[in-house]
């Protein structure tokens, strides 16, 4: 599951949706669009720090099933924005909450593969 976690200050995306094999998890693909488009966006703003991290899948049971759909392989990226301080300029603060909102909308479309807190 995709957990994201927005507030003024930071936002945390971390996880896999697994709602489909690999290539063809069209979630996942909707927040990675949406988180990678933002981390573009934003690395050479002095206001946001940006970390990203990639980490092997292990928690997957080697089974024919996982093989077949090519889950031993899925790679799980966390995405950590933290903003200098709440009190964002103007235009960072319209794109954060256009990016929170489309985050948000894909939670609530897809509950069973991503969760989003505020």
């Amino acid at each position: 599951m995709i957990q994201i976690v927005a507030r003024k200050d930071f936002l945390s995306v971390s996880g896999h949706a697994y709602a489909g094999t690999k290539g063809n998890d069209l979630v996942c693909a909707a927040v990675s669009v949406l988180v990678t488009g933002a981390a573009e966006l934003w690395k050479n703003r002095e206001e946001v720090f940006i970390t990203k991290t990639v980490e092997k899948n292990k928690n997957l049971k080697k089974d024919a099933n996982n093989e077949k759909n090519n889950l031993l392989r899925e790679e799980k990226f966390t995405f950590l924005f933290r903003f200098r301080d709440s009190n964002l300029p103007l235009d960072l603060e319209y794109e954060y909450a256009f990016l929170r909102r489309y985050l948000r909308l894909v939670a609530s479309q897809y509950p069973n593969n991503v969760s989003y807190s505020e």
